[in-house]
């Protein structure tokens, strides 16, 4: 007898969702499964590719997270986040030029995003 095909994700903002809940829990592990199949039918989710990334990050896959993170970039390249967290992936990796320079360009995407979440300058 021939397997069932797999089950499609039926959507994958609902996966994305799911996976982001495992991720705060701790269960990395199950998220990343979650998100290699969501990412499998949709390669190119912007959503998806964030939080695989984060995940691959926090199960310290690096090179994998700065991947998913250049994917997200390549979707959407005036997505600052998607700088910033590559940025602190590479900063944790020691890249630190390529860390300042994505830290940068988040800030010129979005200067007050990058102000309240502490990078940026100004006194009081």
């Amino acid at each position: 007898p021939t397997p069932p095909p797999p089950t499609p994700t039926p959507n994958i903002g609902n996966a994305v969702q799911e996976a982001i809940l495992l991720i705060n829990s701790g269960a990395v592990a199950a998220a990343l499964r979650i998100l290699d199949a969501a990412l499998a039918g949709s390669p190119k989710d912007l959503g998806a590719l964030v939080a695989r990334g984060t995940a691959r990050a926090l199960s310290r896959d690096l090179d994998g997270a700065v991947a998913d993170f250049s994917a997200a970039l390549a979707v959407e390249p005036r997505y600052a986040d998607g700088y910033k967290r590559r940025g602190q992936t590479y900063a944790a990796m020691g890249r630190d030029e390529d860390a300042l320079a994505d830290l940068q360009r988040a800030a010129d995407l979005a200067p007050l995003f990058m102000a309240l979440m502490g990078g940026g300058g100004g006194g009081g």
